[in-house]
């Protein structure tokens, strides 16, 4: 979440609040890895869009945590739609 918190600050023109929503982000998602038939929540995509919302509603790091963690939980809960649905055993 760091360097996507840091790419989505300069997309939307805020790279400082980019970059510290982005650190704080890596910091609830430190622990989260793969171990063993686990699969860990979609940070690449909570960290983008907890971000930008954050970022574009001029809220700040307490926003970007609150839709980051859900929306990559919820991310997680689709993948796992999709492959139990779509993908052939």
């Amino acid at each position: 979440p760091i360097v996507t918190g840091l790419l989505t600050g300069l997309v939307l023109g805020d790279v400082q609040t980019g970059v510290i929503m982005g650190a704080t982000l890596e910091l609830a998602f430190i622990g989260s890895f793969s171990v063993g038939a686990s699969i860990p929540p979609d940070v690449v995509t909570g960290g983008i869009l907890g971000v930008a919302f954050a970022i574009t509603s001029g809220a700040g790091t307490e926003t970007a945590l609150l839709l980051g963690l859900p929306i990559a939980t919820l991310t997680l809960i689709l993948k796992n739609i999709y492959l139990g649905m779509f993908i052939p055993m």
